[in-house]
C-alpha cells in the first residue's frame, strides 16, 4: 500500500502516522532533523528490505552561524525511516 495524499494515516506500533505530519529524527545520522512526512509505504509496495513501514521523509536542519560557515540550512528530500526512528512532533516527549 502506498499512501501519499496528506491526511492518509496509517497505524503501527502503537502510533499514528500521517502524510503531511511535521516529524522529527531521533535515531541516525539525521538524529535532531526536522521534516515532514510524504509518503508511507508497506506490503510490496516497500522499497526496503526492512521490517515493518517505509516512511519517507523531506527533512531540514538549520545551522547557526558557529556550526558551518556560510551554510544556514541543508535540505535533504525523501529519506526513508522506520517507525522508530521518527517521532510525530504531536508526540514530541518521546525524544
Amino acid at each position: 500500500m502506498i499512501l501519499c495524499k496528506k491526511g492518509q494515516q496509517y497505524f503501527e506500533e502503537n502510533r499514528m502516522f500521517t502524510v503531511g505530519e511535521d516529524i522529527i529524527c531521533v535515531y541516525g545520522i539525521y538524529r535532531s532533523w526536522k521534516g515532514i512526512i510524504v509518503e508511507i509505504r508497506t506490503g510490496e509496495d516497500k522499497e526496503t528490505e526492512n521490517p515493518g513501514t517505509d516512511i519517507y521523509c523531506n527533512l531540514w536542519q538549520n545551522f547557526s552561524s558557529e556550526q558551518e560557515e556560510g551554510i544556514s540550512s541543508v535540505i535533504v528530500d525523501q529519506v526513508i525511516f522506520s517507525p522508530d526512528m521518527i517521532c510525530t512532533l504531536k508526540n514530541k516527549e518521546m525524544v
